[in-house]
């Protein structure tokens, strides 16, 4: 985490910035950041985005806030939260634009688009993120937060002619009256709806964020 945060204090003229590319500019002074998924014969180049792309962000409607306007000529630039396989990221790149996919685990054999280990449990991989955004270095955000202690699922039995183990049927971990879980539970169970709690707590803080930028 420490790598992506190099190039918040990295002091670079202003200019320059402006004429890098969106994901150069997030990458700069990353160190050894590894970005997975990332086409190695389209790696580096700067290529234009397809006019219907463009077009749909000549201006900004915002009344709230009539300073807010579009940049024509930029490429938008996409942060993909808790991304997966970053197909999202994958999908926003294909329309032209520039996105980087965020996640604490990788399958190198399944993912579709630029994608950088860091989990977003942490304080450091949080701050940075709201950093990136306040900073204006983010056009847009996709979040995706783990849902499995959430999912309705749980609430369904699986027979037993189905089970591969026994105790493999799940049990819920929230209700209706206890939304951020249930009080009675202990040890592997209590820790994922901790853990899955203030990763929706960062997702909100980041929704907040963007509303208010």
């Amino acid at each position: 985490m420490a790598l992506l945060r190099k190039r918040n204090g990295a002091a670079q003229d202003e200019s320059h910035l402006q004429a890098e590319s969106p994901l150069k500019r997030m990458r700069l002074g990353a160190g050894s950041m590894t970005v997975e998924g990332q086409d190695s014969k389209h790696a580096g180049e700067d290529k234009e985005s397809p006019p219907s792309f463009q077009q749909g962000f000549q201006e900004v409607d915002n009344s709230s806030n009539p300073t807010v306007k579009a940049q024509p000529g930029r490429k938008l630039f996409l942060l993909d939260l808790f991304c997966g396989t970053a197909g999202v990221a994958a999908a926003f790149q294909a329309l032209g634009g520039e996105a980087l996919g965020l996640d604490h685990l990788i399958d190198k054999r399944r993912v579709k688009g630029p994608v950088a280990k860091v989990d977003l449990l942490t304080k450091d991989g949080q701050q940075t993120v709201e950093q990136w955004i306040t900073e204006g270095k983010v056009d847009c955000v996709m979040l995706a937060p783990p849902c499995g202690t959430s999912s309705r699922a749980r609430e369904i039995p699986i027979p037993r002619r189905m089970r591969l183990r026994s105790g493999m049927q799940p049990q819920p971990l929230r209700s209706d009256h206890f939304p951020n879980g249930l009080p009675w539970l202990k040890g592997v169970a209590k820790l994922k709806v901790q853990s899955a709690n203030s990763l929706y707590r960062f997702a909100r803080r980041v929704i907040e964020l963007c509303v208010s930028m």
